[in-house]
């Protein structure tokens, strides 16, 4: 797709682009984060989200910039999206094949959650 293209060209990452039932992607772009990381912007109508999208290997490539800690890596590693609360936030993350997804919410992830599964 034109997003995959547009984010492999900025970052040279090639990521899948992020699925979730209930949510249309809605735009595509790279976020700088002490390197540059693609990222979505999915909506379902009623809200927006803004998801990171790394593979293991861009990780490998930027992790003197960017570190996702192994505690995570590890979970991520399982099919169950990990939910991690930040502040008053809550930080989502969830893999699909080789492509780890990150968004942060501040409301009550139990909708986004289902649509992860």
């Amino acid at each position: 797709t034109a997003a995959s293209e547009h984010v492999r060209r900025e970052t040279g990452a090639r990521v899948s682009l992020p699925r979730r039932d209930g949510y249309a992607l809605t735009g595509a772009g790279v976020a700088e984060v002490g390197a540059p990381v693609p990222t979505y912007r999915l909506s379902n109508g009623e809200a927006d989200l803004q998801v990171y999208a790394v593979t293991y290997a861009h990780l490998d490539r930027i992790e003197d910039q960017v570190r996702l800690a192994r505690p995570i890596r590890s979970r991520v590693a399982s099919s169950e999206p990990l939910v991690q609360p930040i502040g008053a936030a809550t930080a989502l993350v969830w893999r699909d094949r080789a492509t780890v997804f990150i968004t942060f919410t501040a409301d009550a992830p139990d909708s986004l959650l289902d649509a992860l599964r």
